[in-house]
């Protein structure tokens, strides 16, 4: 869907964007940059910020975000493990209301905590491939007693 744009019409703001910036954007890259420059693609489209279209969620995803960062970060930090990694990830659900040309967004934030290396314990493989303590190749120290 694509929709030309001349220089007279004026554009609604996205969401979070005073009125006062409904006039035409400017492409032109030695145009003077400021907080309040709407995003526009090349071909003219006004591109609503992340940041306003999460403010409006129920939830704020980025608080969400923000509390599970600071999750992984620690538990990396504080891991025993020698390269421990977290992630922390953000999925956005795109659904069609049932409102004529309205659709439910929602978020979900998942954190995955590094785990803890479990402590392994070291055995040997006897000629029955059964496992054992005792290394069947080394000759033991003292004589066990026959029948013990």
């Amino acid at each position: 869907m694509t929709s030309a744009h001349s220089p007279t019409t004026r554009l609604q703001p996205p969401i979070g964007y005073p009125q006062h910036a409904t006039q035409e954007p400017q492409l032109h890259s030695e145009q003077a940059h400021d907080e309040a420059e709407i995003p526009v693609t090349q071909d003219g489209v006004v591109i609503t910020p992340f940041s306003a279209i999460a403010s409006v969620l129920p939830r704020d995803p980025l608080d969400d975000i923000a509390r599970e960062l600071h999750r992984v970060v620690t538990a990396v930090r504080d891991s025993e493990a020698n390269k421990p990694a977290g992630e922390v990830v953000m999925t956005l659900k795109v659904t069609r209301s049932t409102v004529d040309g309205a659709i439910i967004l929602s978020a979900e934030v998942k954190a995955k905590i590094p785990k803890e290396p479990r402590p392994g314990a070291l055995l040997f493989v006897d000629d029955d491939g059964n496992l054992s303590t005792r290394n069947p190749r080394q000759r033991e120290f003292f004589e066990r007693p026959k029948g013990v």
